[in-house]
């Protein structure tokens, strides 16, 4: 939807530049310059809420806005926005701060960055997961209470059912809301493969025959659990009943 700008008398030139700049602050329109030509294209939907957002922003405020826009969901660095916009440290700052505060653009803590190392990212984006490091981090922390709680769930489910695939030990967590964090088959089968790890699931093949969908059951040789006896050195020992203090076995050798 492009109109082009015509040649006008003084008159009708000063009334369009009215009407002109009346629409570029709404917003509506966005002017492109093309050879002698200068055209008018009508924005529509996304693209006008996102100029309505921005048309009050300097050269400088809009250059750092656009720069963490094409940052997309993995967000960019104080850091790569000085290097791109070749804009001084205390500048950066102030823009940053002033575009948080009117929520076009927010920090996250990159969670395989060092502390406290922020990106920076739009208001109204979902971080990608190797930011926030998806659900097993809780306020960028490595949450071992909820991995711990959604093993013992999954374990007694396929305990109950003798075996399930990984479809249905999914829609078991969500149809009871075992957690409030999304997870999807990738999260759950992660859980499902440290139970397999641990010795207390075991996994065969599909009960459907498709491809890819994992069936777990309860495992036929269950590992031994630690016990008092077993976390002390002597209960472990295999040669313990020929042990003696003045023998050639003794708790010294």
């Amino acid at each position: 939807d492009y109109g082009t700008v015509p040649s006008l008398g003084p008159e009708s030139t000063q009334e369009r530049s009215i009407v002109l700049n009346k629409l570029l602050k709404q917003g509506s329109v966005q002017l492109v310059k093309s050879g002698a030509a200068t055209w008018v294209r009508a924005l529509k939907g996304d693209e006008r809420q996102a100029a309505t957002k921005t048309h009050t922003l300097n050269a400088e405020e809009l250059l750092v806005y656009q720069l963490i826009k094409g940052s997309d969901d993995k967000g960019i660095w104080v850091k790569d926005l000085k290097l791109h916009s070749n804009l001084q440290q205390p500048q950066i700052t102030k823009i940053l701060k002033g575009l948080e505060q009117r929520k076009l653009v927010k920090a996250v803590k990159a969670v395989k960055q060092q502390k406290n190392r922020k990106v920076y990212m739009l208001y109204d984006l979902e971080p990608a997961k190797e930011i926030t490091g998806g659900a097993w981090f809780t306020e960028n922390e490595f949450d071992s209470g909820f991995i711990q709680g959604l093993q013992e769930a999954c374990l007694k489910y396929v305990q109950k059912k003798g075996e399930a695939t990984l479809g249905q030990v999914l829609d078991f967590i969500q149809m009871n809301r075992i957690c409030n964090v999304p997870l999807g088959e990738e999260e759950v089968s992660q859980i499902m493969n440290t139970l397999v790890y641990d010795g207390k699931v075991d996994e065969r093949p599909s009960m459907s025959g498709l491809l890819g969908d994992k069936t777990f059951a309860v495992a036929s040789l269950l590992l031994p659990s630690a016990t008092v006896i077993a976390e002390v050195p002597c209960g472990t020992c295999t040669v313990a009943s020929n042990c003696s203090d003045r023998g050639k076995i003794s708790v010294t050798t």
